[in-house]
């Protein structure tokens, strides 16, 4: 039987230009919407509760030595460089006048896009190795739509670059024992050092980068590569990481200090956002499923598991990473959905290799590599899929919908309840919300009189606290973020709120679609816990730092009297 055209083998300029028309394609796709959130004529901060500090952190501090070691210092360095460059050539304002963190912002995420759209490149250029070109085709354009990482990359966070510098990594095992280290068939000690310091790198982007030595140091013990080699890939680690986080030895104090913060902060949690979750094991399985799409994520463990069952070295090694690093991340109390990126890379492998592998064995094995193509396409278009995460981007945020209905149908004299200090889940009726500090973000809030926080006269403050209903004032407004963890709790402050809200409030509008959506006078009149919860709960995203995209904001009015 003549091969059919899902058969070609790429030659080696033909491998280059597939793998640039998925990097044009992985970044064209990543840039639309990539202007989600970022300051506006109603705010002076991003809506991203982490991208202003990440920016003051990488551009008003000096090179090298940032001050600021919760997580590796490389992808600061990247945007600092990146933002002298914009103030130079003009797509950073630096006008008296102007507000640089729109531009510093921008470029910020233009680098996660450049690096999210890099590791689609590497996941096919690693495929390539393993497999035949349909497989790594499919990998490829599962790590192209994979929801989490796709909204990631379009956040001036470290989170993709970290990721891109894993799947470099992983390419470069691959590589190596694929017998094709330095184009020869020997261990070179140049591919040696070369992984090693990209490891270094990862791990002086996100600590827990420093995971990938262990799928190295299990290929060069395999390779029976001397203890010469593999103390020279080990220095280029510790060479790479100094590179990318020179602070460890130039700000040592400080540096040990944060990074023991870090430590710290994982073991006793997030404020309430992850008490009384499912263990860490179930929390990340389920960040998994939304990071990549639950059948796609079958899929591709299923194909690394089969891999590993058949001995092959690159998926040994590259499961034992994927292994540790989840259950590291599963002891943890902190569990953001960001901390599973590192592992997709390898979930898109597996999927590649299982998509090829059953291809090239023909038969009904080839129906499964249908179902895959269809699984991955499907996943895509679903309301939690790339496509849908990236129209939520590209349209008006929740949060400015409610700041401008305020602005144009209640008058100056209009009172509005806070049940929570401002932050990043407020409408902007003040343009400085997203502040640093909060007592910053308090402060500020006397800018605008209308907005009630309620404190205490001894100074007591507390969210959900009932003495704001006491002060009467015209809406109580709140989001999403606000509501679920206090509810799943039954926080008592929140609870007691609750029970008296609806009978002094009225439900009258959600913020979460294209348009405001108006509650019915039935609807208010049924206003209640349990019916908001199934509201905010049915819409989409769910998971914490997915959310930051869309939170549903509520709308309450005081009732006529």
């Amino acid at each position: 039987m003549e091969p059919s055209f899902l058969d070609i083998k790429l030659s080696r300029r033909g491998s280059w230009v597939a793998a640039l028309v998925l990097f044009m394609l992985a970044l064209g796709f990543r840039l639309a919407g990539i202007g989600w959130g970022l300051p506006n004529d109603l705010r002076n901060q991003s809506l991203h509760p982490d991208e202003n500090l990440n920016y003051v952190v990488a551009t008003q501090t000096p090179y090298l030595k940032p001050g600021f070691y919760h997580y590796g210092t490389l992808y600061f360095t990247a945007l600092h460089i990146a933002n002298d460059a914009g103030l130079s050539y003009g797509w950073v304002p630096s006008g008296e006048n102007d507000n640089p963190l729109s531009g510093g912002i921008m470029t910020g995420r233009v680098i996660s896009a450049l690096s999210g759209a890099v590791t689609v490149s590497l996941v096919f250029a690693t495929l390539l190795l393993i497999t035949g070109t349909l497989g790594s085709f499919i990998g490829a354009v599962g790590m192209l739509l994979a929801p989490g990482h796709v909204v990631h990359s379009r956040f001036a966070t470290t989170d993709v670059f970290a990721t891109m510098l894993i799947a470099l990594a992983a390419y470069l095992i691959v590589r190596f024992v694929s017998g094709k280290p330095e184009g020869g068939a020997q261990p070179k000690l140049p591919a040696i050092i070369g992984m090693g310091a990209v490891i270094g790198l990862a791990a002086g982007t996100k600590y827990a980068g420093l995971l990938m030595l262990l799928p190295l140091v299990f290929v060069l013990v395999g390779a029976r590569v001397s203890w010469k080699g593999i103390a020279a890939g080990l220095g280029a680690t510790v060479l790479g990481f100094l590179i990318a986080t020179p602070g460890a030895l130039l700000q040592s104090d400080l540096f040990s200090q944060h990074f023991m913060f870090e430590v710290s902060h994982s073991a006793e949690g997030h404020g309430l956002v992850f008490v009384d979750t499912p263990p860490g094991f179930m929390f990340h399985s389920l960040n998994l499923t939304e990071a990549f799409g639950l059948i796609p994520l079958v899929f591709g463990l299923a194909g690394l598991a089969w891999a590993t069952s058949q001995k092959n070295k690159w998926a040994m090694a590259l499961s034992l990473f994927f292994i540790v690093y989840f259950v590291v991340i599963a002891q943890a109390e902190v569990k953001f959905l960001r901390y599973v990126l590192p592992l997709l890379p390898l979930v898109a492998l597996g999927l590649g290799y299982l998509a090829g592998k059953c291809h090239e064995l023909g038969g009904w094995r080839r129906v499964v590599t249908g179902l895959i193509i269809l699984m991955v396409g499907f996943t895509a278009a679903t309301t939690s899929g790339a496509f849908s995460m990236t129209r939520l981007m590209a349209t008006p945020d929740p949060r400015d919908q409610a700041a401008r209905w305020f602005n144009d149908k209640t008058d100056a004299q209009t009172t509005i309840g806070l049940v929570s200090d401002p932050w990043f889940y407020t409408p902007p009726f003040y343009p400085d919300t997203n502040l640093l500090a909060f007592q910053d973000r308090l402060t500020a809030m006397e800018q605008n009189p209308r907005l009630i926080r309620y404190i205490a006269p001894d100074g007591e403050k507390r969210d959900w606290d009932v003495r704001l209903l006491d002060q009467k004032p015209d809406y109580i407004v709140f989001s999403s973020f606000e509501f679920i963890d206090h509810d799943r709790l039954s926080e008592p402050h929140f609870v007691e709120f609750m029970e008296r809200m609806p009978l002094e409030y009225d439900f009258i509008a959600i913020f979460w679609g294209p348009e405001p959506a108006f509650a019915t006078k039935l609807e208010s009149m049924r206003f209640n816990r349990d019916m908001l919860r199934v509201i905010i709960r049915e819409r989409y995203p769910k998971t914490h730092d997915m959310m930051y995209i869309r939170p549903t904001i509520c709308v309450f009015k005081k009732k006529a009297t």
